[in-house]
């Protein structure tokens, strides 16, 4: 289930940004046959971070659907995307509250508030 708020995304996240997705590909061990994760990579290109090690790009994991909390990204879309760190991956989804940029312009103003008011 998603986080009801902004705050609370915000703090069970270990990354959280604002990108556009360059690809969306298959692990090369799930192409081939050796695995089936039934997960994504999807690379985003950060336009603006609020948390996390600061980069210009990143690559995620999700899956495509809502099943096991997914999330369906489309290349060349931009997204509000909350990242938590599992043991083997970083991975995204509809219950880390990432949201498509139409659905999140005024959450995107919540972290800015929020953690000017930590460093306080």
């Amino acid at each position: 289930m998603a986080p009801a708020t902004a705050a609370d995304a915000l703090q069970k996240s270990s990354t959280v940004f604002r990108g556009r997705v360059v690809a969306i590909y298959r692990s090369f061990f799930d192409r081939v046959g050796i695995t089936n994760t039934a997960g994504y990579r999807v690379q985003f290109e950060i336009t603006k971070q609020w948390k996390g090690a600061r980069s210009k790009s990143t690559v995620v994991i999700t899956r495509l659907t809502g099943e096991a909390c997914g999330f369906p990204f489309e290349e060349n879309k931009e997204y509000l995307v909350y990242v938590v760190t599992e043991p083997k991956d970083i991975q995204t989804g509809i219950c880390t509250g990432t949201k498509n940029i139409g659905e999140s312009e005024q959450e995107m103003k919540q972290p800015d508030g929020l953690l000017e008011s930590r460093s306080e």
